[in-house]
């Protein structure tokens, strides 16, 4: 079975905003795709980077990858 020889982590970056940042924060949200088991990552942010405009949780495109359960990129980002 894949994974049951080693461990598997992953780990989202935002810009090292405090627990308390109030409205200002982001995360990622990770779906694993049924037809090949790629990961595709999305991150989403709730205010812009200059801290006044509200971005209501909008999808990063800039941050939208996929990668193999193997670790290797995957050059589709299309769900399911």
């Amino acid at each position: 079975m894949y994974g049951a020889t080693k461990p598997y982590e992953v780990i989202i970056g935002n810009a090292g905003a405090p627990l308390n940042a109030g409205p200002y924060y982001g995360y990622a949200v990770l779906r694993r795709r049924i037809r090949d088991g790629a990961i595709v990552v999305q991150a989403y942010e709730a205010m812009a980077s200059d801290g006044v405009t509200l971005l209501h949780d909008t999808p990063d495109a800039s941050f939208l990858f996929a990668v193999n359960a193997n670790g290797a990129p995957n050059p589709s980002i299309s769900l399911p």
